[in-house]
């Protein structure tokens, strides 16, 4: 697949180990996390930019791709220059040089975590090596491997770039980059960092590497390029490998995740800047409860109940519950207050059943008991002639609703849900997702401003939201099984013609032409396309 090298579309590559290669297509850095390798120091966080950039140039004039063949080839038609990446224990930037043309490339380099930008020059030095140079960035060493027939002559500077994404999204964007100096190329040629680096020259994948290993533990990072662990992504993302069979993983990912309880209480998320995790919540708890039940009833593993206790995840919930059995924590929509929300009473009924089945003891039947108790209760106070109400606090029309069938035990009946679906999803649907909010309702933001963290979740399209909806039309409304297959082709071109080539956004404005923004490669918005594509046997094709 060959496309124009646009500055406005991105390049992503993804290690193991949380480290990555984000780029625009004709190679101009647009984004603070814009680099040739953004290293993890302690994997999945502690990520900084240390390969920033290169520029390029023929008989003094700036050169740059025009051409970018799918998966990972960079290509200036005239003088012809192919270029390659490669990422895997570190980077390599391969070259294809016809003999007879002076190609000078200025690589870049830097030492900051990638939130940060540098505001004034650092101390910079630059070391020739037998393997290329060595350059030390406020005593930060990182070694250069050069490969092919070159000369470089050390021109030690710094220089400052502007950051145009980050401008427009009101961040730091003037950060200065350190440039050992030129290098000039007489043939084929390749730099590497570390230069110890092999990189394998494996295709890209249309998945990117979601998951990465830390000692014998894998992790899922939610989106790049500034998102690291959170749990409530990490088993959307494990629902998915569930669902197209991929036991191993989804069983690696769920060990390593139960591994970080606290007190039986799940992290929300790992820090990047101190790669510690946050504990904030309890719907980690649910959602981990009802993946792993899923996950023994298609797997067949019991074994994995040999090193967990689901008895002990669920009793934080249990405590906390109020006269009604309902429970009042942290859910996705963490920019807006809306108390004991729908989606956590849902899982809350999915948790208690999934645990019912997987313990063998009398307690088996308590909580069966108690998940009927709960949905009598649910069913009086949320469910009512005008449909399902999202929260204990807030009567606006709003998707969250659809959880009630989103995992195998319902907390609804299909008539109720097909009521409430009427009603409202109309103003909901978008062509990339579901609205946070109808757009009729007071409090809409049709245009997401990254400055009013109210509007993330009050009137801007998720394109995740795809996975929820196929899961309530599936079960209550069969019919519109159109809609959701639409949403799904919206979103598969989009992912092959804007952005970061072959990923999904995170979100969108939620009024036309709902323009693609926040996090640009999400795993949750990936995973839950894939899944619904899996489960729907929806037929689509890169770039179709």
């Amino acid at each position: 697949m060959k496309m124009v090298a646009s500055r406005n579309k991105e390049f992503l590559i993804t290690g193991g180990d949380g480290s990555f290669s984000l780029i625009s297509l004709n190679w101009e850095n647009r984004r603070k996390y814009h680099g040739f390798l953004i290293k993890s120091g302690s994997p999945p966080a502690k990520r900084f930019v240390v390969f920033s950039g290169i520029k390029e140039y023929i008989d003094g004039k700036p050169v740059a791709p025009d051409t970018f063949e799918y998966p990972n080839r960079f290509i200036t038609t005239r003088p012809k220059i192919t270029r390659a990446v490669h990422l895997d224990s570190g980077v390599m930037v391969s070259y294809e040089v016809r003999s007879g043309q002076r190609l000078v490339l200025r690589p870049y380099f830097n030492y900051r975590h990638m939130y940060d930008v540098r505001s004034e020059p650092g101390d910079g030095n630059v070391k020739v090596t037998s393997k290329g140079f060595s350059v030390s960035i406020d005593g930060n060493q990182i070694d250069v491997g050069l490969h092919g027939k070159y000369k470089f002559v050390p021109e030690p500077k710094w220089e400052m770039f502007e950051y145009e994404i980050d401008m427009e999204r009101g961040e730091s964007f003037r950060d200065y980059n350190f440039s050992p100096g030129a290098i000039e190329v007489m043939g084929n040629f390749g730099i590497t960092v570390p230069a110890s680096a092999r990189p394998k020259s494996a295709d890209q994948s249309f998945e990117i590497n979601a998951t990465i290993a830390r000692e014998n533990n894998r992790f899922v990072i939610a989106g790049y390029p500034w998102f690291s662990f959170w749990t409530r992504d990490a088993m959307i993302y494990t629902r998915y490998l569930v669902s197209a069979g991929r036991f191993n993983e989804a069983r690696q990912i769920l060990e390593s995740v139960y591994r970080l309880r606290r007190e039986d209480v799940l992290p929300e998320f790992i820090d990047d800047r101190t790669g510690q995790p946050v504990y904030s919540g309890l719907d980690g708890n649910l959602l981990f409860l009802s993946v792993l039940g899923e996950y023994i009833e298609k797997s067949n593993d019991w074994e994995i109940l040999s090193m967990m206790d689901p008895e002990a995840l669920i009793m934080p919930a249990i405590g906390n519950l109020d006269g009604n059995l309902f429970l009042d924590t942290k859910t996705w929509t963490d920019t807006i207050e809306r108390r004991k929300p729908v989606e956590i009473q849902a899982f809350l009924f999915n948790s208690l059943i999934s645990v019912s089945k997987m313990i063998e003891s009398d307690d088996s039947a308590r909580y069966e008991s108690l998940a009927a108790e709960l949905r009598k209760t649910f069913r009086k106070e949320y469910v009512d002639s005008q449909g399902i109400k999202d929260s204990d606090n807030d009567v606006r029309v709003r998707p969250n609703f659809l959880f009630t069938a989103y995992f195998p035990h319902k907390i609804v009946s299909p008539q109720k849900l097909r009521k409430s679906m009427k009603l409202v999803l109309s103003d909901l649907i978008t062509p990339f997702g579901l609205r946070t909010l109808g757009s009729g309702e007071p409090g809409y933001f049709g245009i997401y401003q990254r400055s009013r963290p109210e509007s993330y979740h009050n009137g801007t399209v998720w394109s995740w939201l795809v996975g929820p909806l196929f899961e309530a039309v599936k079960y209550a409304y069969p019919s519109m099984m159109d809609e959701v297959r639409q949403i799904v082709d919206s979103l598969e071109k989009h992912r092959w013609s804007q952005g970061v080539i072959g990923q999904i956004n995170e979100i969108f404005d939620g009024d036309a032409p709902h323009r693609a923004r926040g996090c640009p490669a999400q795993a949750w918005s990936f995973s839950e396309i894939e899944r619904v594509k899996l489960l729907g046997s929806f037929d689509s094709r890169p770039g179709s």
